[in-house]
């Protein structure tokens, strides 16, 4: 199988790990087509709540021993004996896959070959079916930080590894979180020492700086709330990026795990679901990149110059096992106004849990376009007519010819016309089980001749005690297009006293419209 998933770390700082908290994360994991998730080295030996969640919902586990950088320093016979009942506790979960000795130190240097020797007689003897791996990066896995540390753009992810088990960019939570925390007065402007708190553990990394290389990208912010989206929708980008490349190299390449999955306390970091159970927008974006059968586009690199010729590759990604057979590839070229500038379309086709390439587009970049932003907009259609994947990439043209600067290269995304989506309820009201829970559906259309972009469904009373779960978010609509959101609220009192719900529907550039609906007692 290809692995696809993400790092685990401890759910919360204080260690208060009730079931529902687990229960949140790994259900909202399960529908992002996770099949693996890495317990951390620098984290716990996850609990009997986690293993038997994940036990139920079908996801694997990669556990590690508790060591992060080294053991050289270690209480050699106080560790062991923790390991030694760690792996008596957990090794009959069907969900736990293997043993990793611990993160980022090298298993055979002279302070912790020992030790890892040790752990790996110990499992000889205790687990022998599961696999030992010494260390993670070792021998095949890779930990890959020139995007985010090295402040590289994420094509640089085009790197075939055998198995990417580290990679991320860093983001802060959505804006309604983001308050949650933060008073107004550090808000905004960004405050540096802030930032680093709330950010990394050790401010030479310089999170601040580094956040504003990817969201100045986008143009310079005007306040705390475009200056969230755009850091979220860089880390979304990246993200889906990374898995899409991956997945059409497989299996030279055999799994990506994001860092991270989750949060250990509200703060900005590299989690696509936040500690408050939020998740971010490279969640939706990373689930549709992780769809069993999905269509992708690989191109060099995301920053060309007018009078160069862009090229793509689409690829169609197949992670069932059965044959994709009579399905067809769509892909167009539009400008920020809606103007198609490209298109090309043919079958696509693949056999059962394989990737091929099956297309390619090209187009010579005109002088006109110098400082300007286009969109690639793939598509996959079934043999009935019905898509059944998509994706949408933005791609700046430099106003400077200069390749290596990427400063504001999508300032053009921010004169993008404001479209207004229509939304449709259907049904005006919502009904709560004697579970405390309901659904709703919202139909959103597109009925301008422009890309309706970065859509984002929010319910405006959602809280501690009533959790909402979208279908899908942070959508694109081309123009005529209609997608439905499904949505799952959740009331933890189970009592719902309130007689009206608010959804607030915002886009890229848009207005934020909102729309009611009555909710009928119990």
């Amino acid at each position: 199988m290809f692995a696809k998933g993400g790092n685990w770390i401890p759910v919360d700082q204080l260690l208060r790990l009730d079931r529902d908290r687990y229960d949140r994360l790994l259900k909202l994991a399960k529908e992002a087509h996770f099949n693996l998730l890495r317990v951390w080295g620098g984290g716990l030996y996850e609990t009997d709540d986690f293993y038997e969640l994940c036990d139920q919902y079908g996801i694997l586990a990669w556990q590690e021993f508790l060591s992060n950088r080294n053991f050289s320093r270690i209480d050699r016979p106080n560790f062991l004996d923790g390991a030694e009942s760690a792996v008596y506790r957990l090794r009959n979960h069907a969900s736990l896959t293997f043993w990793c000795g611990g993160n980022e130190f090298d298993p055979d240097d002279i302070g912790s070959k020992a030790v890892i020797d040790a752990l790996g007689d110990m499992l000889q003897k205790l687990d022998p079916q599961r696999e030992f791996h010494r260390a993670s990066p070792y021998m095949g896995d890779d930990h890959y930080w020139g995007v985010w540390h090295g402040q590289e753009p994420y094509t640089k992810y085009r790197i075939v590894r055998p198995f990417r088990s580290e990679a991320g960019v860093n983001a802060y939570p959505v804006a309604e979180d983001f308050r949650k925390f933060t008073p107004p007065s550090l808000a905004w402007p960004p405050d540096t020492t802030y930032v680093e708190y709330h950010g990394e553990h050790r401010t030479r990394f310089q999170h601040l700086e580094k956040q504003l290389r990817y969201t100045n990208e986008f143009g310079e912010s005007t306040d705390i709330d475009d200056l969230i989206a755009k850091s979220g929708l860089y880390q979304a980008l990246a993200t889906s990026f990374n898995m899409e490349f991956c997945r059409s190299n497989k299996f030279r390449t055999s799994g990506l795990l994001i860092w991270q999955y989750d949060d250990i306390w509200p703060c900005l970091s590299w989690s696509l679901v936040d500690w408050y159970g939020t998740p971010k927008s490279s969640y939706y974006f990373l689930k549709r990149a992780s769809r069993p059968v999905h269509i992708s586009a690989d191109y060099e690199r995301y920053l060309w110059k007018a009078g160069e010729t862009f090229a793509a590759d689409v690829h169609l990604l197949n992670d069932t096992e059965s044959s994709v057979k009579g399905s067809t590839y769509s892909v167009k070229l539009f400008d920020t106004q809606g103007k198609m500038l490209a298109q090309t379309a043919g079958v696509a086709e693949t056999e059962a849990n394989r990737s091929a390439k099956v297309g390619r587009i090209e187009y010579a970049i005109p002088a006109e376009m110098a400082g300007k932003t286009f969109f690639v907009v793939v598509e996959l259609m079934g043999k009935d007519g019905v898509k059944l994947s998509d994706a949408v990439y933005p791609i700046a043209v430099s106003k400077t010819d200069n390749l290596e600067n990427y400063n504001a290269i999508f300032a053009d995304m921010n004169a993008m016309a404001p479209v207004e989506v229509k939304t449709h309820l259907a049904s005006p009201d919502v009904k709560f089980g004697s579970g405390g829970e309901a659904t709703c559906a919202l139909r959103l259309s597109n009925r301008s001749d422009k890309l309706a972009f970065f859509i984002r469904v929010r319910l405006a009373e959602e809280s501690e005690t009533l959790r909402t779960d979208y279908s899908d978010n942070y959508i694109s609509l081309l123009p005529g297009e209609t997608k439905t959101v499904n949505v799952t609220i959740e009331s933890k009192n189970q009592k719902v006293t309130m007689e009206k719900m608010h959804f607030e529907v915002s886009g890229w550039k848009s207005q934020s419209q909102i729309v009611e609906l009555s909710v009928q007692q119990q």
